[in-house]
């Protein structure tokens, strides 16, 4: 939903909350990058890049609602028939945003284990890959050395002072594979596709 949508549906529930004697503070739809949520029952602090609205009653409810689709989505593995021996475990990757933000109220997610690291297995592999495809993406022309890309990638992991393993030969070569077969079914050129992987991630 953009912000739009989120201003109406706020305007409706502050109407009807009002009509139960609760006044919520007006909220003229306008949003803000980089502000400060608290998350995990208050032990952490996260500098959120999501844009997110500015007025506090309007950011809890934003903030609840999408932790209620995400709640609702991890609910369809079921979870109610699984047990302590047969556990249904969720990995999230969604960058910065606040799930089990406190504002939100945690009910919705109330076993959820918030990590902003990027320790896992899964993580480093997918912030690699994504690095490595934004990295094939600005390369113009002429052939495509597995060393630069590899160079590339760890100077930026470096830069930004991500503990992870560095980039490969043998990684990049695999993803440069997968980039160049996804080129072919395109019928564009390996930098034209990567590009457009970049776009996807960037996207979503």
């Amino acid at each position: 939903k953009n912000p739009q949508e989120y201003q109406i549906e706020y305007h409706i529930h502050r109407a009807i909350m009002k009509k139960h004697g609760i006044e919520l503070e007006y909220w003229d739809g306008s949003v803000e990058k980089d502000q400060t949520i608290a998350t995990n029952g208050s032990e952490d602090e996260l500098d959120c890049s999501f844009p997110l609205p500015t007025v506090a009653d309007a950011r809890r409810y934003v903030l609840s609602d999408i932790n209620a689709q995400i709640a609702q989505g991890i609910g369809r593995l079921r979870g109610v028939r699984r047990t302590e021996e047969n556990p249904a475990e969720v990995t999230m990757f969604l960058g910065d945003f606040p799930v089990a933000a406190v504002e939100a109220g945690d009910y919705h997610l109330p076993t959820i284990a918030y990590e902003t690291s990027i320790q896992s297995h899964l993580c480093q592999t997918a912030t690699k890959e994504a690095m490595t495809v934004s990295v094939i993406s600005v390369m113009e022309g002429g052939r495509i050395c597995l060393q630069e890309i590899c160079d590339a990638v760890n100077h930026i992991t470096g830069n930004m002072k991500l503990s992870i393993p560095k980039m490969g030969r043998d990684g990049a070569r695999n993803l440069l594979n997968k980039i160049r077969n996804y080129a072919v079914s395109l019928k564009v050129s390996l930098t034209e596709a990567a590009r457009m992987l970049a776009d996807k991630i960037m996207v979503w």
